[in-house]
């Protein structure tokens, strides 16, 4: 090696070693959290119904694996994928829940969304703090997160979800 090679050396494996030691405890970090989201804390969590008429707890929806899909009048792809949801509550009724959770929208936009979309399953409000999209680290719209029937999250996603993508983590969901 050369002088100049060997004189960047020591400071280039010192940032890379940095880097890997930071990305590592974001994950970690991100894994803890993750798991809390699955234990008590999402128990706890009350929300609004949307358009009023009182409130929906997680903990309703214990022993059936349950399916909370993130929406807002805003988002297109929300737009899109309301429908697809719609159907697969249908399919799925009773053996997998869903919970529509307008987020970051005004209620009144979000409620007609879900009147053209023919949505028949609880719709909840959770404008104020983001409480819930926060539990589930929700990064964009829409997010969809997958739990078990224990109440653990088996997994959340973030996008548009396809008619045949949502019905393979159905089927995954649905043996479990």
């Amino acid at each position: 090696m050369s002088g100049l090679a060997r004189s960047w050396a020591a400071p280039i494996a010192l940032a890379v070693l940095l880097s890997a030691v930071a990305v590592g405890g974001v994950l970690g970090y991100r894994h803890v959290e993750a798991s809390r989201a699955g234990g008590s804390s999402l128990s706890e969590v009350e929300l609004p119904r949307l358009g009023g008429h009182g409130s929906v707890r997680l903990s309703d929806f214990r022993g059936r694996p349950l399916v909370v899909n993130f929406f807002a009048s805003w988002c297109p792809a929300c737009i899109t994928e309301l429908p697809t949801f719609e159907r697969a509550a249908q399919d799925y009724s009773g053996r997998v829940a869903f919970l529509g959770v307008d987020e970051q929208d005004n209620a009144a936009a979000g409620m007609r969304l879900a009147r053209d979309a023919k949505v028949t399953y609880p719709l909840v409000q959770d404008t104020s703090d983001n409480q819930l999209f926060r539990l589930f680290q929700g990064t964009g719209m829409p997010t969809t997160v997958f739990l078990t029937a224990n109440g653990s999250v088996r997994q959340t996603y973030s996008g548009e979800l396809s008619a045949d993508l949502l019905r393979e983590r159905l089927n995954n969901l649905a043996l479990q």
